[in-house]
């Protein structure tokens, strides 16, 4: 026999066992069942905030009213935020916005997220972890926060500081602020 006849041989041979694993592995993993139908539940986030005794959707937040604020000058309070739903989740800051173009990159906040409203002192640091540290307003948001049970609440100290470079034209303005905070459910891993 000669040496192209032994190597025929052998490639046919070897293209029979590959077509034929093929064909009884794939016959070997080729199955079916039935499923039963299952309930699917979808659980609900709601957020409120405002202070540890008073809750909304939509809260004034007059912890942070201040008048005459000079430049350089801060103030700060406790928020509480809550949720009301049913289901594990997690919050960040979104964002922070105000409605006085007067007053544009002449706010800085400062959030801080502490055990309780009285760890976040009128005046001096509170004793928390900085979830955005003194920064302009337009760039204000966080990361998630660590996983929270329903109906639990989050307390955020915040200070609003008027720049020490503000004129007095500036000082004599006023402004709303509005904190946005979004959930998201917790995943189930």
């Amino acid at each position: 026999m000669s040496l192209s006849r032994i190597a025929a041989a052998a490639a046919a041979l070897v293209v029979c066992v590959v077509f034929g694993s093929q064909l009884t592995t794939g016959a070997l993993w080729a199955s079916s069942s039935p499923v039963g139908t299952g309930t699917i539940t979808a659980g609900t986030l709601d957020l409120v905030n405002g202070s540890s005794t008073t809750q909304s959707a939509s809260y004034t937040f007059t912890g942070l009213n201040a008048s005459n604020l000079a430049p350089g000058g801060s103030v700060q309070a406790p928020l509480t935020v809550t949720s009301t739903g049913n289901i594990d989740y997690a919050i960040r800051l979104k964002g922070v916005t105000q409605g006085n173009s007067a007053l544009a990159n002449q706010i800085t906040v400062r959030v801080v997220q502490v055990a309780s409203a009285a760890a976040c002192p009128a005046t001096g640091d509170p004793t928390g972890t900085t979830i955005y540290a003194d920064g302009p307003l337009e760039s204000a948001s966080s990361g998630y926060g660590a996983t929270q049970a329903p109906g639990s609440q989050s307390v955020y100290c915040i200070r609003a500081k008027l720049a020490a470079g503000a004129t007095s034209a500036q000082s004599d303005q006023s402004t709303s602020l509005v904190f946005t905070f979004t959930g998201r459910q917790a995943r189930n891993v």
